[in-house]
């Protein structure tokens, strides 16, 4: 894990040519998605990966401390400070080593420096992707699921991000609103005013285009504020998912103390 962010910045750093970030010929340059993507989806990629056999490889101790009374929120606790830690320093090596020649776009929107701003950006997407690999990692039931589903997860975020296929259709923009890879884009798009560089200034590609690549400020925050609701509700999803797995839960459901969940129930209506 420790060798992946800077085996895959070096690699940034050797493919993607310099000055990636200046604007060309009517102020379009048209490398500049292609080194945000890959920012992007490689965060991504290592978020996810640092979480998402987490929980499923520790399911049978899990399920043993839980009927000592364990904690399920210090547990998923310990877990996100642990692997929070790993994603910020892989998120700060992939911004500095990934983008060492490129140059740093002189108006930063919020923080003063728009090099502080990617690292922020790029940050607040890898941790919202390490609670989806928690997520994933409590609903599977085994670590060979988990890494399955993996690269269906990342292929999911590479169509979402709205840069290589626009999303026009009202569900799949949605649906969109729902990943990482959607907000991580538009957050470091706005720093860099990719709305600029791609050329929607100019209509040379209005239906590729979003709003949320605009150079301004509301545009980041509302970025950074949608990744937080993102990482925080997966986090209370797989608290949830693991809660079901509770003894105590499961022996309170099957004496009629309490009511199953909803998905349960739903299911066994369906299977009558």
């Amino acid at each position: 894990i420790a060798a992946q962010a800077p085996i895959v910045a070096l690699l940034m750093l050797a493919v993607f040519g310099s000055d990636s970030f200046t604007p060309g010929p009517l102020g379009v340059n048209v490398d500049s998605g292609n080194v945000l993507m890959a920012l992007v989806l490689a965060i991504i990629y290592l978020g996810a990966s640092n979480s998402v056999r987490e929980v499923v490889k520790e399911r049978t101790i899990v399920r043993r401390e839980q009927n000592f009374g364990m904690s399920i929120v210090a547990y998923l606790g310990s877990k996100v400070v642990v692997l929070s830690a790993i994603t910020v320093l892989q998120a700060v090596v992939l911004v500095l080593v990934g983008t060492a020649r490129q140059d740093t776009p002189a108006d930063a929107l919020v923080l003063g420096s728009a090099k502080v701003e990617l690292i922020v950006m790029v940050a607040a997407c890898g941790l919202s992707a390490m609670c989806l690999g928690l997520l994933l990692s409590s609903i599977v039931k085994s670590s060979d699921k988990a890494m399955t589903l993996l690269p269906v997860t990342l292929f999911v975020q590479f169509l979402s991000a709205g840069l290589v296929f626009p999303l026009k259709v009202v569900p799949v923009q949605v649906l969109s609103w729902l990943t990482p890879s959607r907000w991580g884009f538009a957050g470091v798009a706005a720093t860099t005013d990719f709305w600029t560089l791609r050329g929607c200034e100019t209509g040379e590609a209005p239906s590729r285009c979003s709003t949320f690549w605009r150079h301004e400020p509301g545009m980041w925050w509302f970025s950074l504020l949608m990744l937080c609701v993102l990482g925080v509700g997966m986090l209370v999803l797989s608290w949830r998912s693991i809660q079901r797995a509770d003894p105590v839960e499961m022996l309170a459901v099957a004496s009629g103390e309490r009511q199953p969940p909803v998905f349960t129930r739903l299911r066994r209506r369906i299977g009558r």
